[in-house]
């Protein structure tokens, strides 16, 4: 992640690429464990809570992209030019991994299949790019307000959308009035971006915690509570019993959104304080860049289910507590590299491809120079050296 310093130069925050990737870990790894079905497992064992107390800790990585969208959007302008980008990237995994699913005989070709392929964000193939492009539609006017508005008027908006979309939802249904997705729609990423951009503008108030260490053992804590409070409603069927077990394990619930802001303070609160040569910076920094394209590869629809295929399977023919988490841990850690090498080799053809087509054209720009010279000058004629640039153009 860059920021802008006093004298306009662009200085590479190594705690949030550090963040970056280590949400992203957190996403795949969450994923392997809803796809083994331990989640599902109401017995309550050791394995059971170990991997509910783990899902805890994962929960947050959805919230901490979007507060950083957040802080770090509140000081930038608005570009088409990343919207085409991601949506040329979106485009590429969604079309690529269809076309070998259907190659391999694991997708259908017809027309509703190649309309969701080719239109990935409108169909909502990915729900956080959905969510995300659209809140980066928004980000104009959010900016604008997040920009204009003074400390006091900001926290009341803060307030505001915390208590109706954060603490209200999970005490009370909110189904038929507010938000319902539990933080999977453009609701809950709008507060987390109002959020993230109130700690840019103005900082975290040191008089509360002044150590990094404390917003760290918060989010330890408030992990450990959220696994008490769901072996609670499982084992005295609280509530509606197991169809509450994950009331806070929401995005949007006030367990997750307090132990996401802890965990995003942490790491702010680590600039500085990271150091490495300047090899393994740089690797971190393509990591971190290329966590997109772990999430594009590995949540596609065609792939998805093929991926965590075996993992139940595994899962159930596995007793030990140790090798079923560690059989996730090495199935996430495959996952996760194989999405970065994707992403660093789709970024190096496209980086060549630019190469070549801005040798081309530099090439056609010499050669319309060159006709300029001919025709308008030397040739002492009427004829008019646009017109032949145009003609070359036209071959292009």
């Amino acid at each position: 992640m860059e920021i802008e310093t006093k004298n306009n130069q662009k200085e590479r925050q190594l705690n949030f690429d550090i963040l970056r990737i280590f949400s992203m870990f957190m996403i795949v790894f969450e994923h392997g464990l809803l796809n083994t079905g331990i989640l599902g497992d109401d017995s309550l064992s050791l394995l059971n809570n170990i991997a509910w107390l783990l899902e805890a800790f994962c929960i947050v990585a959805v919230n901490e992209f979007f507060l950083m969208a957040g802080y770090f959007g509140v000081r930038k302008n608005f570009r088409n030019e990343k919207l085409i980008e991601l949506w040329i990237m979106v485009e590429m995994y969604s079309v690529l991994f269809y076309i070998i699913s259907y190659a391999v005989g694991k997708s259908e070709l017809n027309l509703k299949m190649i309309l969701f392929t080719m239109f990935p964000v409108v169909f909502k193939r990915y729900w956080y790019i959905t969510v995300y492009f659209v809140l980066y539609l928004l980000e104009p006017y959010l900016n604008r307000t997040a920009n204009e508005i003074c400390r006091d008027s900001y926290l009341k908006l803060l307030s505001v959308l915390f208590f109706f979309f954060c603490i209200q939802p999970t005490f009370v249904s909110t189904e038929y009035s507010l938000d319902a997705t539990g933080g999977y729609g453009i609701i809950w990423a709008i507060c987390l971006y109002f959020l993230g951009g109130y700690i840019s503008r103005f900082g975290i108030p040191e008089r509360i915690l002044k150590s990094r260490i404390c917003y760290l053992g918060i989010y330890i804590l408030i992990s450990i509570c959220m696994l008490i409070t769901e072996i609670l409603i499982v084992k005295y069927a609280l509530g509606s019993g197991l169809q509450s077990r994950s009331k806070f394990y929401k995005y949007n619930s006030v367990t997750v959104c307090i132990s996401s802001i802890a965990l995003f303070i942490f790491f702010i609160k680590l600039q500085g304080k990271i150091y490495f040569s300047k090899s393994v910076m740089r690797i971190i920094k393509k990591i971190s860049v290329a966590t997109i394209g772990v999430y594009l590869f590995h949540t596609h629809p065609e792939l998805f289910s093929f991926i965590w295929s075996g993992l139940e399977v595994k899962f159930r023919e596995k007793n030990s507590v140790v090798a079923v988490l560690s059989l996730i841990l090495i199935e996430s850690l495959i996952v996760f590299g194989l999405g970065i090498l994707i992403e660093v080799v789709r970024g190096v053809l496209l980086d060549r491809c630019r190469k070549l087509r801005g040798g081309v054209e530099a090439d056609e720009k010499a050669e319309r120079k060159y006709h300029k010279g001919l025709f308008g000058v030397y040739s002492g004629d009427s004829t008019n050296y646009n017109d032949v640039s145009m003609e070359i153009a036209s071959y292009n």
